[in-house]
């Protein structure tokens, strides 16, 4: 699934700076991976040019079907990409170092605070802004990735989620199975 190195970067890319750009994304960004995920994809496709937009798109869906937190995923996978090994690495603990400090910080000090009024409308504004993002992320996938088909696949899915009482897990292990089996049968033609 995953291309060759054929769209590397012109310039080998630094691993201290892989590291500063997750590490940026990872302090700024407020609301988890997948708020995490449009950002990381404007850095390394549009900002630093590291990466084509559909290189980025297929990481990214390795990275969702990987367990784990789809941020760590995608930036393992792209660092490893850019940089290899030491890109991997860079690239997961720059992801994960700022917001584990940050959540140190919240546990110890500011949980005093979170009953005050402004704290709570804040919190209530940031999870409109990550709901906002992750649609963003959706939409620019689904328009990229010929939406109508796209669109009513997912349809499909939520349906059979909310309609029976399938385990998601199930679901998504038929869904794997039936795309290896149609790529299959299109390697064949």
């Amino acid at each position: 699934m995953l291309q060759e190195k054929s769209d590397a970067p012109a310039r080998p890319v630094s691993v201290p700076r892989l590291f500063l750009s997750f590490l940026r994304i990872g302090a700024f960004t407020i609301g988890g991976g997948y708020a995490m995920v449009p950002l990381i994809g404007h850095e390394l496709v549009k900002t630093r040019g590291w990466l084509r937009e559909e290189t980025f798109e297929e990481l990214l869906l390795v990275g969702q079907s990987a367990p784990g937190p789809i941020a760590v995923n995608t930036a393992l996978l792209a660092g490893y990409r850019l940089a290899g090994i030491p890109g991997a690495l860079a690239g997961v603990l720059g992801t994960i170092t700022a917001p584990f400090f940050i959540i140190l910080i919240v546990a110890a000090w500011a949980t005093e605070f979170l009953h005050l009024p402004a704290v709570a409308s804040g919190l209530a504004g940031i999870r409109s802004l990550v709901v906002s993002l992750m649609v963003l992320a959706a939409w620019r996938m689904v328009r990229r990735n010929h939406g109508a088909p796209v669109m009513i696949a997912t349809g499909g899915l939520l349906a059979l989620l909310i309609l029976t009482d399938l385990s998601p897990f199930l679901v998504v292990l038929g869904a794997l199975l039936a795309g290896a089996a149609l790529g299959a049968l299109r390697g064949r033609s």
